[in-house]
C-alpha cells in the first residue's frame, strides 16, 4: 500500500510520520515538492505514485493573517483539496482530509456534531468550509476529519510554545477566558489516524467513510485554564513562569476572529472505528515532557 502525506513539514505532518509503523510505503511531500493548488503538479504525482491513500496535513493554517491574505489561503485550504479530491477520484484512492472547528459560528454551547450547520466567521474557516464541499462534490472516497486546539512539542506556532515562549520574556501574560475547546495533541491525532487506516486497510467495504470529528477526552475547557496547565506543570519542574490574567476575547483584540466554542464530539469517530482516545490531560502532560527536557 502507498501512502502520500502532504504537508510533511507541519507539526501534523511531521507526528503522522513518526508514528507510521511501516514508512517504507509512506511518501513525505512538503510545500517544496508540491504546492496542492497546482494541478498540473498535483497530476504528476498521482501518475507517479499511483496511491492508494493521500492523507492531506497540507493547509494555510495562520488565521489573523488570512484576514489580509485571502486568496493564498483559499489556494491551500480550498483549491488544493479539490486537486486532491479531484485525482483521488481518478485513481481511485482514498483522500483523508483534515479541517477545523472554524467551519462552525462558535455559538453552540455543547460539543459540535458533524452534521451541524457550518457557518464560519473568518476568512480561515470560509476556506476550510469550501475545501469540503469541494471534496464531497468530487464523488472521491474521502475521510474528513475535523480537529480543534491542535498543538504539539515541534516548533512550529501553537498555543503551547507561544506560551512557553512569552514565558521567559514576559512577567505578566493576558488569556482569554470566554473562547472554550478542548486541547488535541497532534501525536495522539496522529496514532489514532493510523488505526483508522489499519481499520481501512483491512475492511474497506464494511466502513463509512465522510466526515468525522477528532478530539480528545476530558473536560471542556478555556484557554486561560489551558495555560494555566501547561504553567502549573513548568512551575512544578523548577521553571520560571509568567501570572496569568484572565480577560474576555471582547478586550482582547478587535481584529482576531475566534470561534467561542470549539468543543468537537468525537462519539461517531471513536465508535465506527473502535478507538479509546486519550484524556488530553495525559496527552498534555507527555507532550510538556518532551518539551522541556530540550528548553
Amino acid at each position: 500500500m502507498t501512502i502520500l502525506l502532504c504537508g510533511s513539514n507541519g507539526q501534523l505532518g511531521k507526528s503522522i510520520f513518526i508514528c507510521s509503523k511501516n514508512k517504507k510505503n509512506l511518501i513525505k511531500i512538503n510545500k517544496d515538492d508540491l504546492d496542492i493548488s497546482d494541478f498540473q503538479r498535483t497530476k504528476f504525482f498521482f501518475e507517479k505514485y499511483k496511491p492508494d491513500i493521500v492523507i492531506n496535513a497540507a493547509a494555510y493554517t495562520n488565521v489573523d493573517k488570512a484576514e489580509v491574505e485571502e486568496e493564498k489561503a483559499y489556494k491551500a485550504n480550498c483549491l488544493g483539496p479539490k486537486n486532491l479530491s479531484y485525482f483521488a477520484n481518478i485513481f481511485n484512492c482514498l483522500l483523508i482530509h483534515f479541517s477545523t472547528d472554524y467551519v462552525f459560528d462558535g455559538l453552540k454551547n455543547k460539543p459540535y456534531k458533524e452534521n451541524d450547520k457550518m457557518n464560519p466567521i473568518s476568512v480561515y474557516g470560509k476556506t476550510k468550509m469550501f475545501g469540503e464541499k469541494e471534496i464531497i462534490k468530487s464523488k472521491c472516497k474521502y475521510l474528513i476529519i475535523r480537529v480543534a486546539w491542535l498543538y504539539s512539542h515541534f516548533n512550529n506556532m501553537n498555543f503551547l510554545n507561544k506560551m512557553i515562549k512569552l514565558s521567559k520574556s514576559k512577567y505578566e501574560i493576558d488569556i482569554v477566558s470566554d473562547q472554550k475547546g478542548i486541547p488535541t495533541s497532534s501525536l495522539e491525532l496522529s496514532k489514532n489516524l493510523w488505526k483508522i487506516i489499519d481499520k481501512y486497510s483491512s475492511k474497506k467495504n464494511n466502513l463509512n467513510l465522510g466526515v468525522y470529528h477528532f478530539s480528545q477526552n476530558g473536560e471542556i475547557i478555556s484557554f486561560f485554564e489551558f495555560a494555566k496547565f501547561i504553567f502549573d506543570y513548568m512551575l512544578k519542574n523548577n521553571f520560571i513562569v509568567p501570572k496569568i490574567k484572565p480577560i474576555l476575547s471582547s478586550n482582547y483584540n478587535k481584529k482576531i476572529i475566534r470561534p467561542l466554542f470549539s468543543g468537537l464530539d468525537n462519539d461517531k469517530l471513536s465508535k465506527e472505528f473502535n478507538l479509546n482516545i486519550e484524556k488530553w490531560q495525559l496527552s498534555l502532560k507527555y507532550i510538556l515532557q518532551l518539551k522541556l527536557k530540550d528548553l
